[in-house]
């Protein structure tokens, strides 16, 4: 019977396709998405495949789009789809809208906690950071299994640092069992707020921690990393690690650490903005020395595409610096 062979078919297609995205190949499982919908034009998997191959992919607006189109078929998790698009197109108001619209029709509790973690992030991202907390808090006390996924957790502790919740967030981080995948980033965002509490050593120790934790991570990874790789990976670590030593008195140790980071073999692979943090420390330490140099430093941090990423309290301080050069 062709209807028969048909969901066979597209029972074939669900497959492979599920095969592709678990490798990464979200081109070749969006091309699977596209022969799923080509047999069934309302296939709810296939369609709700295709949301999320194209924002695996990259292709954020073109995700949005989509799910926006098909948001009667695809329901929260369209919506989530959608809020996570626009969040990553840099349309924060419209995704943040579409967030909360979702959560307050009433989501089922994995959509509404996946909702809330992105609604948390766009906060974060505008610098709200009271209100970013405040919604990590509620995920991390009702979202189900929030305690055990390192990327809720590693978020969570980065907002309560931004807020100056210091200390509830240490002592989250105490609280993590065992020692998930991740748990260097978590190691690393316990540091960042001794670091904002002013106690470098124990800072620094956790960063050391968290060194060890991502060199045997990425070593053990399907794809182990190669050297480059594992520098540009741990670079955001040792420019904390760097900025604990200043903090520390040891200025010299910490501006050599700064220039390794700055000078790391292709070091466009960096993020942006963890070169820019490391740029602007070294402008600190060097003083009034090499005043030139230091001033097109502080100039490359605040270009558009470095500033579009960085706090709003990051920006005032490389202004504030910019500005006294």
């Amino acid at each position: 019977h062709p209807r028969v062979m048909a969901e066979e078919e597209v029972s074939d297609l669900v497959a492979r396709l599920e095969e592709r995205f678990g490798e990464g190949s979200f081109d070749e499982a969006l091309a699977l998405a596209d022969e799923i919908l080509a047999l069934d034009a309302s296939s709810e998997v296939g369609l709700r495949c295709r949301a999320a191959c194209l924002a695996r992919a990259g292709r954020y607006a073109d995700a949005a789009q989509h799910a926006q189109k098909h948001a009667a078929v695809l329901g929260a998790q369209g919506a989530l789809a959608r809020s996570y698009a626009l969040y990553q197109t840099g349309a924060l108001d419209e995704a943040l809208a579409v967030a909360r619209q979702a959560r307050a029709a009433g989501a089922e509790p994995d959509e509404a906690a996946a909702l809330a973690h992105v609604e948390a992030q766009i906060l974060y991202k505008r610098g709200a950071a009271d209100d970013a907390a405040a919604v990590y808090r509620e995920i991390v006390q009702t979202g189900p299994g929030a305690m055990q996924d390192p990327e809720v957790l590693t978020n969570a502790i980065a907002a309560l640092v931004m807020a100056g919740a210091h200390q509830e967030a240490c002592r989250l981080y105490e609280t993590v069992p065992g020692a998930p995948l991740g748990a260097y980033e978590l190691a690393y965002n316990c540091a960042c707020a001794h670091l904002e509490a002013r106690r470098p050593a124990e800072a620094e120790a956790l960063l050391d921690e968290a060194l060890r934790l991502s060199t045997e991570a990425l070593q053990t990874e399907d794809a182990a990393a190669d050297e480059e790789e594992m520098e540009a990976e741990q670079a955001a670590i040792k420019t904390q690690r760097a900025y604990a030593r200043q903090l520390r008195g040891d200025e010299r140790q910490a501006a050599e650490d700064n220039l390794a980071v700055l000078r790391i073999k292709g070091h466009e692979s960096i993020d942006n903005t963890v070169a820019a943090v490391a740029a602007n420390n070294l402008v600190v330490l060097r003083g009034d020395r090499d005043l030139f140099d230091s001033a097109k430093r502080c100039k490359a941090a605040l270009a558009p595409e470095v500033a579009r990423k960085l706090t709003p309290r990051q920006r005032r301080g490389f202004m504030a610096k910019q500005a006294l050069l």
